[in-house]
């Protein structure tokens, strides 16, 4: 082979390299940062993603990792401070408090009400945490205040508190009510609680390197599979 065919031979087998690295935006990796109440259902409708999508890769990292390319918090105040960090926020799911009480409701709560009783010690989160701040809110709105509050880390903690016999009730979010590892309780529902429904919102990070392929997991997330997989995880709908 001549020096100029070699030459040549080499420009066609780089150029054949550099398209086949140059891959389209769904065959990139996205990755998207939840809040920890949301990486669950979030990793269920990546897995729905990929499938959907052959040869892309979601990762769902921490709500406060870098280089993300979409974000989805657990409160809309929290996105609200991302500002111009982020493109067109839209609400996808939506929460609420519901009561845990043991079985056979031992202390007949029968709503938001029964628990201002002084005598009841109900469990509940942190009035920093989401599920929290909606317990106050909810309190200014009946002008109930909890008789004897127990203040703990998260919803889930709560309800174990119920389960435990530490507390007679519990105030958690319907995502945290659930039934697991043997715990047993039921539920006790109150329309005071529409009152003070926490919505969530997600959004395309601004700069991201591949903002169509985040674009389209949004758009799943707000479709019908989305939609789902959300429901079955105990979320309401964006509008709550």
């Amino acid at each position: 082979m001549s020096r100029v065919a070699a030459l040549v031979t080499a420009a066609l087998i780089a150029a054949g390299t550099l398209t086949a690295c140059s891959t389209s935006s769904a065959d990139r990796p996205i990755t998207v940062a939840a809040s920890s109440s949301l990486q669950a259902v979030m990793a269920t409708i990546a897995t729905q993603f990929e499938q959907e999508h052959p040869g892309t890769t979601v990762r769902i990292a921490e709500s406060n990792a870098r280089n993300v390319d979409v974000i989805a918090t657990d409160t809309e105040s929290a996105m609200d401070r991302l500002g111009k960090q982020v493109i067109s926020p839209r609400r996808f799911a939506s929460n609420s408090l519901i009561i845990i009480a043991p079985l056979g409701n031992p202390k007949h709560i029968t709503g938001f009400a029964s628990l201002g009783n002084p005598d009841l010690r109900v469990a509940t989160c942190s009035e920093r945490l989401p599920c929290g701040a909606s317990v106050v809110r909810t309190e200014h709105v009946t002008g109930t205040q909890l008789g004897t509050p127990l203040h703990v880390d998260s919803g889930a903690t709560a309800v174990a508190y119920v389960a435990a016999g530490r507390a007679d009730a519990a105030l958690a979010y319907r995502t945290q009510a659930r039934s697991g590892n043997g715990v047993s309780f039921m539920t006790v529902d109150d329309p005071v609680f529409d009152q003070a429904i926490n919505r969530y919102p997600i959004a395309v990070v601004r700069g991201s390197k591949n903002d169509s392929t985040a674009a389209d997991f949004i758009a799943t997330v707000l479709g019908p599979e989305g939609g789902r997989a959300l429901a079955t995880a105990g979320f309401g709908p964006p509008s709550g």
